[in-house]
């Protein structure tokens, strides 16, 4: 819609092309009425989350103000609107120098795509890293927010024979892809795109460290952001007297399916489940009644000292 509001202000000023003023500007009102009604029917659904980006909120203010500008300039004798020029440039720059510093600070981002298997995207930077893809959709889903990894991690081992990995490496490129050594070879991924060991030494993605504990018995992962830790169990069944006790006191917890016996989710700040719809909400609903606090697919920031801002769904 902004855009064909600047082609009409164009057409205004050619006298040879004012006859499209008025077909482009009924297309504009229809393409604003369509945003508006679609906006309107999500926002009256009870779980509906608007989710909007850097990026697109960025563009919309520019836009905005260039066209606040060639308004101004039109109205304006030639200094004035060279002074104008100069005014709103270095404002749009500030702005967006501003917006970019605010939204992006030090902190780091954690996205669930809304799937059934493990996939956690985190980005730190303009570094990206990949935990899990195992299925179909989750490859599907991660590939529409990132053409590259700078580290694609498969944490359980049978991970890395599934089909949704490979899919993924057809659609992104992935600078390294880590998978426990016992599964790396005499597998279709091994042959295809060389996987290598995940390292006993941690992985570091900007502001980012990524720890793997890789135990048949415990697969687990802890991403630390300062003296913010989040912990990653993959499996309902992990044994968790094998995991490190500092790694049990992280602040952030993320189970697949259901939370490890013995394991009270409810102590921790934020308990990130991921799996089928029906049991992730029976899952939540059950740490909520507990007096946790649990969110489902969505994108949360965090920071050394905690969690910033989330966009989450349910």
């Amino acid at each position: 819609a902004m855009i064909l509001g600047s082609i009409v202000v164009s057409f205004s000023l050619h006298p040879i092309l004012s006859f499209l003023f008025y077909p482009v500007c009924a297309l504009a009102g229809l393409v604003t009425r369509y945003c508006t009604a679609v906006c309107g029917f999500f926002g009256d659904l009870l779980n509906a989350c608007p989710r909007i980006d850097a990026f697109e909120a960025g563009a919309w203010i520019a836009g905005t103000l260039i066209l606040i500008a060639a308004a101004i300039l039109l109205q304006m004798p030639r200094r004035r609107a060279a002074r104008a020029v100069v005014s709103i440039s270095l404002a749009i720059l500030l702005l967006a120098s501003s917006y970019h510093a605010w939204n992006i600070h030090d902190s780091v981002e954690v996205t669930l795509p809304d799937t059934d298997e493990t996939a956690v995207l985190i980005r730190s930077g303009n570094k990206t890293a990949l935990i899990g893809c195992g299925s179909l959709v989750a490859a599907y889903a991660v590939s529409g927010l990132t053409d590259r990894l700078n580290l694609l991690l498969l944490p359980d081992a049978r991970d890395p024979v599934s089909a949704g990995a490979e899919l993924l490496l057809r659609r992104v490129d992935a600078q390294i892809i880590a998978a426990p050594p016992r599964c790396i070879k005499n597998e279709y991924l091994y042959f295809q795109y060389r996987p290598q060991a995940i390292a006993d030494s941690p992985y570091t993605l900007g502001k980012a460290v990524i720890e793997v504990l890789s135990d048949e018995q415990a697969p687990a992962v802890r991403v630390r952001v300062g003296d913010t830790a989040m912990l990653m169990l993959f499996s309902p069944g992990c044994d968790l007297s094998r995991l490190p006790q500092d790694w049990l006191a992280s602040q952030i917890l993320y189970v697949r399916s259901d939370v490890p016996q013995g394991l009270q989710a409810e102590k921790y700040g934020l308990v990130l489940v991921q799996g089928s719809i029906p049991r992730r909400n029976a899952v939540m609903r059950a740490i909520r009644l507990r007096g946790g606090d649990a969110v489902g697919a969505g994108t949360l920031y965090i920071e050394d000292g905690g969690i910033i801002r989330r966009k989450v769904g349910n």
